[in-house]
C-alpha cells in the first residue's frame, strides 16, 4: 500500500512538471524550427536549425537589430534597481530595527502595505509625475519605478532579519569605541549577506521581467528594455516572425536564470529571514 501510495505520488510530481514545463520546450521547439515545419502539432521536429539565434545575435534580421541594445539597457536598469534597492533598504530597515523615535512602528505597517499596493494602480500618476520631472524616456524614471516596488519588501524582510541578530553584538563594539556606520559594515551586513543576496536576486529578477512601467515610461526603440523589444517584435510587422520571437524569449530567460541559480542556496533562507519570531 505505501508502494502504490509512493508511485501515485511520483505520477502527480510528473504530471504537474510537464503540465509547467511544457509551455517551455514548446518555446525551445519552436526556436529550433524551420519556417514550413512551424505549425507542425507534433512536439518535436526532424530538422532542428539554429537560424533565428544567428539573425538575432548577428543583427541581419532587421526586427531584432536593437537586441544588444536593449539587452544592455535591461541590464543597466536591473543593475541599477538591484544597487538602490539594497541601499534604501538596509538603511531604512536598520532604523525600523534598531533606532527608537516617534513613528516607527507607522513607518513598518508602510512599508508593507506599499507592497501589497496593485502595480497598475500607480501606472498613471508615475507617469504623470516623471512627465513634470522631465524623465519620460529615461532609463532614471524606471530604475526610480522598479525600486519604488522592490524597496518595501527587501525593507520588511531586512527589518524582521536584524531583529534576529543579537543586539549584544553590537553593543559590545560599542563598548570597544566603534561607530554605528562601523557596526553595520562590519558586524550587522556581514551576517545579512546570505539575505541581502536573496534580496538582490528578487530585485533583479522582477526589475528584468518588469513590463508595464517599461512601456508606459519608455518610448524610443533605442532605450526600450528586452521585455518590450519581444513584444514590439510580434506587433511592429504584419508577418509574425514566431521562431524569431522564440528565440529571443529563451535568450532573454537566460540572465535571470544565471543570477537566480547561482545564488539559488541563498533564496530560501532570504524568503524565510522575514519570518523571525521576535
Amino acid at each position: 500500500m505505501k508502494k502504490i501510495s509512493l508511485i501515485f505520488t511520483y505520477l502527480i510530481i510528473a504530471l504537474l512538471l510537464i503540465f509547467f514545463l511544457f509551455p517551455i520546450y514548446w518555446m525551445l521547439l519552436t526556436s529550433i524550427r524551420p519556417k514550413e515545419d512551424l505549425f507542425n502539432p507534433l512536439p518535436w521536429t526532424t530538422c532542428p536549425i539554429l537560424d533565428n539565434y544567428i539573425h538575432i545575435l548577428d543583427g541581419t534580421f532587421w526586427p531584432t537589430r536593437y537586441f544588444y541594445n536593449q539587452l544592455t539597457n535591461s541590464l543597466i536598469v536591473s543593475t541599477s534597481v538591484v544597487v538602490l534597492t539594497m541601499f534604501i533598504s538596509i538603511c531604512g530597515a536598520y532604523s525600523l530595527a534598531r533606532f527608537r523615535y516617534k513613528g516607527r512602528r507607522f513607518f513598518s505597517q508602510i512599508a508593507l502595505f506599499s507592497y501589497i499596493i496593485p502595480q497598475s494602480f500607480l501606472a498613471v500618476p508615475f507617469f504623470k509625475l516623471m512627465s513634470s520631472y522631465g524623465l519620460i524616456d529615461n532609463y532614471l524614471s524606471l530604475i526610480l519605478a522598479m525600486t519604488m516596488w522592490t524597496s518595501p519588501y527587501c525593507i520588511w524582510v531586512l527589518r524582521e532579519h536584524f531583529f534576529s541578530i543579537p543586539i549584544d553584538m553590537e553593543e559590545a563594539a560599542f563598548i570597544d569605541g566603534a561607530s554605528r556606520l562601523t557596526i553595520l559594515t562590519k558586524i550587522v551586513l556581514p551576517i545579512s549577506a546570505p539575505v541581502i543576496v536573496a534580496l538582490s536576486t528578487y530585485a533583479f529578477i522582477t526589475s528584468w521581467n518588469e513590463y508595464l512601467y517599461a512601456l508606459v515610461l519608455l518610448q524610443s526603440s533605442s532605450k526600450l528594455t528586452l521585455s518590450i523589444g519581444i513584444t514590439s517584435l510580434v506587433t511592429s510587422i504584419d508577418v509574425i516572425p514566431w521562431g524569431t520571437a522564440m528565440a529571443q524569449a529563451v535568450l532573454f530567460g537566460i540572465p535571470p536564470l544565471i543570477f537566480y541559480y547561482t545564488f539559488e542556496r541563498y533564496m530560501v533562507r532570504g524568503l524565510i529571514a522575514g519570518a523571525v519570531k521576535r
